[in-house]
């Protein structure tokens, strides 16, 4: 006999059949964020993040949308998001936690997170707001009211609006009260308070999707790096001293040290991008990195011209 069965997404059916079915659809679920921390901490992590927040996430959220009273289940998905998938986004060693960020990374880029949310938090929110958005199509459907669709789309933007304003108070308070927890930084060293009210401002690389047509793509260190420093964890593999002067070496030191060479090789990274740009727009032989100067020869010479 027959007690219930998936339906547009959904199910429909008693609650140990529906939790059956919710908990194969998150089994495997699971077993896609193991295989995405894999790639993530081996070699392409920019691009395990972009499938995790653009595209995988998204499922279950849907789910969660036409399904009540299933947050529970979510549990062994939020675990495997904290014990693997976001150490490895981090490049985190077996004997460091992230555990102390989790509360953070919830939120979404420009809040100072990462637009990984805890499912299991997720799911009362989600499904109410789809249950205000349909409220005029579910009344028309039980023939309690005649459907509009003019009442139907206004009742499916106030909803929206309501989610959205709902969510961003929701996320101001969760940051207030994460800044508010944070220990009173220590005489001469960098404030974690202040590292993540910079973030707000600072996550637009972690939106935009990496295409190699674009040159957006970021490598496996270059990503990782770019995550531990927005929340002031330092960089893997720092070597011990200076190549330039010697001095202990840090990230600090690395911006400030002008023998090093890392501040130019800065500077010519943004030189070197905007040329490429302006050579998207105009023709490549009007642009040029570097300006040519007069180097004062007479004007006959025909090296008269040089580069900088």
């Amino acid at each position: 006999m027959c007690s219930g069965h998936r339906y547009l997404g959904g199910f429909i059916g008693d609650a140990s059949s529906r939790d059956e079915f919710v908990s194969s659809k998150i089994s495997s679920w699971t077993q896609t964020v193991r295989q995405l921390s894999l790639v993530a901490s081996e070699k392409y992590s920019h691009s395990a993040y972009t499938g995790y927040t653009k595209l995988l996430q998204h499922q279950w959220t849907f789910l969660q949308r036409v399904i009540p009273n299933i947050d529970v289940l979510f549990q062994p998905l939020e675990n495997e998001i904290i014990s693997s998938f976001i150490p490895a986004l981090f490049g985190a060693s077996s004997q460091e936690s992230c555990d102390d960020l989790r509360p953070l990374l919830a939120l979404p880029v420009k809040s100072a997170g990462l637009a990984v949310p805890n499912p299991v938090s997720t799911c009362a929110g989600n499904y109410q707001s789809s249950t205000v958005m349909s409220s005029h199509l579910l009344l028309a459907i039980q023939g309690k009211i005649p459907f509009s669709f003019q009442a139907h789309n206004d009742t499916c933007k106030a909803a929206l609006h309501g989610a959205r304003a709902g969510k961003q108070l929701t996320n101001e308070s969760t940051l207030s009260k994460f800044l508010s927890s944070l220990p009173s930084p220590a005489k001469g060293h960098p404030s974690l308070a202040r590292a993540i009210e910079r973030a707000t401002a600072t996550g637009m690389w972690l939106s935009t999707i990496p295409t190699d047509f674009n040159g957006s793509v970021l490598g496996n260190q270059e990503f990782q790096d770019g995550i531990r420093m927005r929340y002031m964890k330092v960089p893997k593999d720092l070597p011990s001293k200076c190549d330039g002067c010697n001095s202990d070496f840090s990230v600090s030191h690395a911006h400030q040290c002008k023998k090093g060479g890392l501040i130019i090789r800065r500077h010519d990274e943004i030189n070197y991008e905007l040329a490429n740009l302006m050579r998207l727009a105009f023709k490549k032989s009007v642009v040029r990195a570097e300006p040519r100067i007069f180097n004062g020869s007479p004007a006959t010479n025909s090296d008269k011209w040089c580069r900088r």
